[in-house]
């Protein structure tokens, strides 16, 4: 039994010699042995990859479509902010110019009551601003105005002035008086005019993009050219 003990233990591809050492943790254990061929073998070989780029977080020609988008992208967030900047001043450049023909319209209605008042209530009003009564006038067009102003316009009315901006040269705060109500019957008027010119801008458009496709229908449709001989008729009139 001894002797097929030592012949294993012989052919075995490792031989561990254990010996028990002293140190500061206790025993300690220290293994020796020889690896195997296959071991060897297999250590040899080197498992890192050939013929392949290092790899990177953004390849470069990735790196530079992405640049390329996001610049894209600002140049139109630019250009959608310079439009709508565009946009916001001309409603208010269109606002400003209502007004005043809201206000020169509004005036016109006040001359005509001008013109339908009695001699007495007219003549009180170049006087005083007021109705012959002493009471504040009230025009259907403008509201209850301030004797000053009725007292102005009425003059203007009387000297023939009737365009807006020689009145405005004499009263030079009449339109920021009523801006705030002249200022809401604008916009109104404003933001219609412009939804309208969005819509037959719109509608210009469809025809355009609906132009094309007729054309390529009535092409589709138009029969093939008759095919034309270049041989010399024939005369079969027969002389008798």
């Amino acid at each position: 039994m001894e002797g097929e003990s030592f012949e294993k233990v012989g052919e075995s591809s490792v031989v561990a010699n254990i010996t028990p050492e002293t140190g500061t943790g206790g025993l300690k254990y220290v293994q020796e042995g020889a690896a195997s061929p296959e071991a060897e073998d297999m250590a040899s070989i080197d498992f890192s990859p050939v013929g392949l780029p290092p790899t990177e977080d953004d390849p470069p020609g990735l790196a530079s479509e992405a640049e390329k988008l996001q610049k894209l992208q600002a140049e139109q967030e630019e250009l959608a902010k310079q439009k709508e900047e565009l946009l916001r001043r001309e409603r208010e450049r269109l606002i400003r110019e209502e007004k005043q023909h809201i206000l020169q319209e509004k005036i016109n209605d006040l001359f005509r009551e001008f013109e339908a008042l009695d001699m007495p209530d007219l003549e009180s009003i170049f006087a005083t601003g007021r109705n012959s009564n002493g009471g504040p006038w009230k025009s259907g067009a403008l509201g209850l105005l301030d004797p000053e102003i009725v007292k102005s316009l009425a003059i203007a009315f009387k000297e023939g002035v009737k365009l807006l901006p020689q009145i405005l040269e004499t009263l030079p705060g009449l339109l920021k008086q009523f801006d705030e109500q002249l200022n809401h019957e604008a916009e109104e008027r404003v933001d219609q005019q412009l939804e309208e010119q969005k819509e037959e801008e719109k509608e210009v458009q469809e025809n355009e993009a609906s132009e094309p496709e007729e054309q390529t229908e009535m092409s589709a449709e138009e029969p093939p050219a008759e095919d034309v001989s270049d041989e010399p008729k024939v005369d079969e009139t027969v002389s008798t």
